[in-house]
């Protein structure tokens, strides 16, 4: 899952400490980083295959994070515009944390000026939003502004301070929004170490579901969070939620090549039990890490096979990122951010980071972009219409 970076608003040291949480947001050995979760209500145009609120098989779409983080409306257009021409009806949209998005006392960062919400009220896509929403994990912590204290899960004070923050989104946002999925990344080693407080983030999440159903009956609440997690774990959070999200790619653990996707995917359905998932997949391009353009293509075909034969498991399924990122840009924050790791390992996250988009910094088109522009015309063709 990714941070988005407005460097308009920012300097250099807090950029730093932005990235340093997306990172550490997957194994770093294994997970590199990616993005985001909402849901927009157009009606597809004409000639697009059967409509978006018409199928049983999933929405199908992209992982929308602008080039190099940049919060700013122009950078969102650039990957808005590639997703509706490649005929999205669904991007995923990252996550910032909890203590950034209060910025003082009951205020926080969303209004109707809010670039991306600006920018998707103004055009005319036919596709919808997934909003990747702050949760309280970062990385495997529980985490929290200042004036927030953190004693359980179970804590009124905590969760009333938590509904506050998804108020003030809904108050500035609902109307473009779908799906909300709360941020849970890090979840699965907090409760391989404090598993007693599972049964508490269940009731957490069962109180915010039910206060986001109140509020916006249309929106479908999730939580997006490690594969990583135990069996057991993920079908218990699954029970509380509409559907459950998650973020799939390359790892030593889990997906070491695309052969393994299947597996994966397989076990993600049976632990969901009777509730739909969606999952943004990512594969980086770089030789630095093992990857490579025929690779992402390779992941991004097994990855589509399968949601093709378990199609209607899938409430939505998104490939990313649109776009690479330059690491001369990421590189000096990276090793500002990680000062105290091997100089070679810093570069390897660079460069992993960097290339998992699926359009080159020169504008080349990389093969997994022309195949899944075709194979998304297709799916939406061939997709059973609900009855």
């Amino acid at each position: 899952m990714s941070f988005v970076v407005d460097r308009t608003k920012q300097g250099n040291t807090e950029d730093s400490q932005m990235i340093r949480k997306q990172i550490s947001q997957h194994h770093v050995m294994g997970w590199i980083v990616t993005c985001c979760l909402l849901s927009l209500s157009f009606v597809p145009a004409s000639g697009q295959g059967t409509s978006v609120d018409q199928v049983v098989a999933p929405r199908i779409g992209f992982g929308a994070v602008p080039a190099n983080y940049a919060d700013v409306e122009m950078e969102w257009k650039k990957v808005f515009d590639k997703a509706e021409e490649a005929g999205a009806e669904v991007v995923q949209i990252p996550a910032g944390s909890w203590g950034e998005n209060q910025i003082g006392p009951g205020r926080y960062t969303w209004s109707s000026e809010t670039p991306w919400y600006r920018l998707i009220k103004r055009q005319d896509y036919h596709f919808r939003v997934s909003k990747d929403f702050a949760g309280p994990f970062q990385h495997e912590e529980v985490t929290s502004p200042k004036d927030v204290r953190f004693r359980s899960f179970a804590d009124e004070a905590f969760t009333r301070r938590y509904l506050e923050m998804v108020d003030a989104y809904l108050n500035s946002c609902a109307d473009a929004t779908d799906y909300l999925l709360i941020h849970a990344e890090g979840a699965h080693e907090y409760f391989a170490a404090k598993p007693r407080q599972l049964d508490d983030y269940l009731i957490f999440l069962r109180t915010v579901v039910a206060h986001v159903h109140q509020r916006n009956p249309q929106i479908k609440v999730s939580v997006n969070t490690d594969p990583q997690n135990k069996d057991d774990v993920l079908s218990r959070m699954a029970a509380e939620l509409d559907f459950i999200s998650f973020d799939v790619m390359r790892s030593d653990d889990l997906v070491k090549q695309p052969g393994d996707l299947a597996k994966t995917i397989d076990r993600l359905i049976r632990v969901a039990g009777a509730k739909k998932i969606s999952i943004a997949f990512y594969w980086s391009t770089t030789p630095v890490d093992g990857g490579s353009e025929a690779g992402q293509l390779a992941a991004f075909q097994a990855a589509m096979m399968r949601v093709r034969e378990r199609q209607e498991r899938f409430e939505y399924v998104v490939f990313g990122n649109i776009v690479d990122d330059d690491p001369q840009v990421l590189g000096p924050v990276f090793r500002a951010a990680f000062a105290n790791l091997p100089a070679d390992f810093v570069e390897k996250i660079t460069q992993s980071q960097s290339t998992q988009g699926m359009i080159r910094l020169d504008g080349k088109e990389k093969p997994a972009w022309s195949w899944l522009k075709r194979e998304m015309a297709e799916f939406k063709q061939q997709r059973t219409p609900a009855k």
